[in-house]
């Protein structure tokens, strides 16, 4: 599995990337987690067949969870945007292992994921 996705192990996939709405993504977890699933296939990364389908979504919900206390505790400590959001890409630069992938890159989409889970909570910034 390692080998075909650019991420270290099934967990990392699970890791949020809610840059739209950040509570029809949770919601969509929700959802898939109802059906009989056999694969997970994403946009960027590659297939999970198996048992293992089902552990990414489970995986999501659990790490979505974590990854929002801890981002909205950032933030309420700190007030501070783009300090929460070099944080979210700091973890997700820990996770991925695209060559190509720089802080550059993805500091406007961790600005985006970290704006659209504070609105989800009714901290607009």
């Amino acid at each position: 599995m390692g080998a075909l996705c650019p991420v270290g192990s099934i967990d990392n996939l699970a890791r949020p990337s809610p840059q739209y709405d950040y509570n029809l993504y949770k919601q969509s977890l929700q959802k898939l987690l109802s059906y009989d699933i056999g694969m997970c296939c994403f946009d960027h990364y590659a297939a999970v067949l198996g048992a293992e389908a089902r552990q990414v979504l489970l995986n999501a919900v659990q790490v979505c969870s974590e990854f929002e206390g801890h981002l909205l505790e950032m933030y309420r400590e700190t007030g501070d945007l783009e300090k929460v959001a070099r944080w979210v890409c700091h973890e997700t630069m820990s996770c991925i292992r695209f060559t190509f992938q720089t802080e550059d890159i993805m500091m406007p989409v961790s600005r985006a994921v970290a704006r659209n889970i504070l609105k989800a909570a009714g901290m607009v910034v």
